[in-house]
This record gives C-alpha cells, structure tokens and sequence, in this order.
C-alpha cells in the first residue's frame, strides 16, 4: 500500500471519529505536515505512522504492509528486549541497551527517545536512584507528544499508549512519596481521558483496567477500603466485557485485601484462592506465587486448596 493511500485512509478515519488535525498531529508532528500527509504529499515513518493510528483506535499494521528498514527493524528489536529486560527486573542488562540504543541513529528524537527516556526512568526507579532523576525522564517524555502537558489538565489531553504508561508512573512516584491523595487525583484525571479520548474499545479497556488497579492499591494505602472494593468491582466488569482478561486476578486479589481488612476473612481467602487459580490459568505463574506468599505472610491465609 503506498504512502498516498494512507494519507488518504488516515484522512478518511480522522474525519469519521470527528477528530480536528490539530488533535491528531499533536505532539507527533505539527498540523501542517499531517495535513501534507492526508493530501498524498508526505510520507510518514513507521513509529509516526504508529502514533497516529493509535489515536484513531487502530494500530499500523492494520493499515500497512509495507517492511521496515533494516534500521527501523533494529530499533523496534531493541525497544523490545529492553521492554523484556525491565519487565524481568534484569537491570543489568536494561542499562546495556539503553546504552546501546542512545547510540542508534533514529533513536535521539521523536517518539523512540520518548521511549527512551521513561525506559530510563524505570530503570531509575527500579535501581532506588533519586525520586528527582525519575521525575526528569518522565517530564521530558511526556513533552514529546505533549509539549504543554500539565497535571492539572491530564483530563483535557490525548494520549498514546506510551503517553498512559508514563502518566501512570508520575502516579506511582506520587505514591512511592506517600502522596496517594496526589496519585488517586491523577489517576482519576487520567481515567477521564481515557473514557472520553481512546476510540478503541479493547485499548481502551485495557489501559482503564490498569490505572483503575493502580488506583485500588493507593486507596487501600489511604485505608479507603470500600472506596477500592467499589474501584476493583468496576474495573473487572469492564476487564470481563471487553475480554481484556490479563489484570482481573490482580484485581481480584486487591480486592481481596480489602475484604480482609473491612473484616471479610471468609469471602477474603475464597477470592484470594479463585484469583491464584486465575492467575496459574493465564499462565502468571511468577504473580501466583508472589500472592501465595503474600496471602501467608501479610494476612495469614494460606489460599492453596
């Protein structure tokens, strides 16, 4: 499919969702050479081209067939053992790539250094390095795409998928601060994009049932029990009707904490067993036993059958 199709399908999509160019382009590129793309005039990179049909509620490749570069491909190898690399907490060998990526032409600018920098940031965090530094990555990032980003205005933004996660963290380092009352008000913002702004549903879904956990384990920290119990309820009837099944046993296990604590031991230790059976289902066999350890340890409840 060429370039010119896409411009023109790009097009066609944005004016169905009802979605201004200016919207679309913001913080990816400026309206201008959206609007050369919509025309047929400009190509788009693969990592641009991502960003936008991710905002359209699509992703690339269900536009575009075309092969990367043997750079391109590079860099997208790279990003993803990083992912993996962090994801496993393998801090040793995360440092190593992002050493290697800062070095890989295409990766200073754009959306890969926006990558690139909450990378960093999460290798901060996991490293227990300055709350500060941590902050730094994160603001940086987020004004890759949204150059006039403010907290206090998260509701009113756009976001890509990159831009929920690094959200996400600003909430956690909230958190991690002992600010859960900051962390819970973030979040509430940020479920607010989401509802009005992601136009695919599972994505959609699937980033509300994320910040919505998040948001159960703060306010389980401020001892707001009910308030969570309430939160876990609706972020796994969402997780259940859109079939975005990966984080339910975890919600089901912090709501199962909170029953504990609101004095519930039988439903508690009932919901612990069904959310470690959930979790060995799913194949999350590293989450069920941090909760099997977790139920002994912490509330004396042994959840093995």
């Amino acid at each position: 499919m060429e370039h010119v199709h896409r411009g023109f399908i790009i097009k066609k999509l944005r004016l169905q969702k009802n979605i201004t160019q200016e919207k679309l382009a913001a913080g990816i590129m400026d309206r201008a050479h959206l609007s050369h793309v919509e025309s047929g005039r400009y190509d788009l990179s693969e990592v641009k081209l991502d960003a936008i049909m991710n905002r359209l509620g699509y992703v690339a490749n269900e536009l575009s067939h075309l092969a990367l570069s043997d750079a391109e491909n590079r860099i997208f190898y790279l990003r993803d053992k990083l992912s993996d690399s962090l994801s496993l907490h393998d801090y040793e060998t995360a440092a190593s790539l992002i050493s290697e990526m800062e070095k890989t032409p295409g990766c200073s600018e754009g959306l890969h250094k926006q990558f690139l920098l909450r990378s960093k940031a999460v290798l901060c965090l996991g490293l227990g390095n300055d709350l500060d530094l941590v902050r730094t990555y994160l603001d940086e990032a987020i004004s890759h795409t949204i150059p006039a980003f403010k907290e206090e205005l998260v509701q009113n933004h756009f976001f890509t998928n990159e831009d929920v996660e690094i959200v996400s963290m600003m909430a956690e380092i909230y958190s991690i601060d002992g600010m859960y009352d900051n962390a819970v008000a973030l979040l509430e913002k940020l479920m607010h994009s989401i509802k009005e702004n992601v136009i695919n549903a599972y994505n959609k879904a699937r980033h509300l049932t994320l910040t919505m956990y998040n948001q159960s384990i703060y306010l389980t920290l401020q001892q707001k029990h009910i308030k969570a119990l309430g939160v876990c309820d609706e972020a796994i009837r969402i997780g259940q009707n859109n079939r975005v099944y990966g984080l339910i046993p975890k919600l089901m296990a912090s709501k199962a904490c909170c029953l504990h604590r609101l004095g519930k031991g039988n439903e508690s230790k009932d919901l612990f067993q069904q959310a470690y059976s959930a979790m060995l289902a799913l194949g999350l066999e590293t989450d069920a036993t941090d909760l099997r350890n977790d139920s002994l340890i912490q509330y004396n409840i042994d959840i093995i059958a």
